[in-house]
């Protein structure tokens, strides 16, 4: 699926207009955030409030937990097992397909992480979290035991870093800051590399290794094998977030409203 996923984005940066982008939101309402499953799954979140929406645009269930807070960031990228982030409360949620909680909320701070400001699903029902404090990315198992930790940062990069995005994609863990880069570790926490792309509004891992990018309305991917660099500027102005899927692309404007188009 990731294959394919990776040869319509292709497809569309060498073939597709997107003159027709933004004439029409495909929901009547504005979202804080969304992601997309591999199922073609749309995920919306507003304020404490997570929507499920099918392929065809059906909703599908609703999850809300107002004692949380307003949700941060949500993970899809296990259709099964959903990861919803709450950086105000310090808490992470679980979630199966019907958004049914898993497990009650993990308190970050039992676990000795007062401060955190990322966290993304991680493989075996992992997850990594963000430590700003510390400056240490920390990969955590089921059991709520510390695995993997990369240690401060910032002896190491040299620089003390905001990351505003975190996501574990194949064997790799990528840390965006907009000021600094991209930075990406394997998966034991090891610092591998430091790609100099700044400025990046929204980051994505499209198999089998290209990354592609949003960077002040213009999409750009990026070979990582052959260090090619393909660019479409974008006609809609003000795009967020993009995601690609089999069939289509999302993306999130920049009044907070979702649009989908077909390919």
């Amino acid at each position: 699926m990731l294959k394919i996923r990776l040869y319509f984005l292709m497809f569309v940066l060498s073939f597709f207009s997107f003159k027709n982008i933004g004439n029409e939101s495909i929901f009547n309402f504005k979202v804080d955030y969304f992601d997309v499953d591999i199922l073609g799954n749309l995920y919306l979140v507003r304020e404490s409030e997570l929507v499920k929406y099918d392929a065809a645009l059906e909703r599908q269930s609703t999850f809300s937990d107002l004692s949380l807070g307003e949700i941060t960031s949500i993970d899809a990228s296990d259709a099964m097992n959903l990861l919803v982030y709450y950086e105000d409360f310090g808490s992470i949620i679980f979630l199966d397909n019907t958004l049914s909680i898993k497990k009650s909320a993990i308190s970050l701070a039992d676990l000795g992480f007062s401060i955190t400001s990322l966290a993304c699903l991680s493989y075996n029902n992992a997850f990594w979290i963000f430590d700003p404090v510390n400056q240490e990315l920390i990969r955590i198992n089921q059991f709520l035991e510390i695995t993997e930790r990369s240690g401060n940062l910032n002896q190491i990069i040299n620089t003390e870093i905001e990351p505003d995005q975190l996501f574990e994609a194949g064997n790799n863990v990528y840390l965006k800051d907009r000021k600094e880069g991209v930075f990406i570790f394997d998966r034991y926490a090891g610092y591998l590399k430091r790609l100099p792309f700044l400025a990046i509004d929204d980051l994505q891992f499209i198999e089998p290794n290209n990354l592609a990018f949003l960077r002040s309305d213009t999409l750009f991917t990026y070979n990582m094998n052959t260090i090619n660099m393909d660019t479409m500027t974008l006609l809609q102005k003000g795009v967020k977030k993009i995601m690609v899927n089999s069939d289509s692309y999302f993306y999130l404007g920049k009044k907070g409203m979702v649009y989908r188009e077909s390919i």
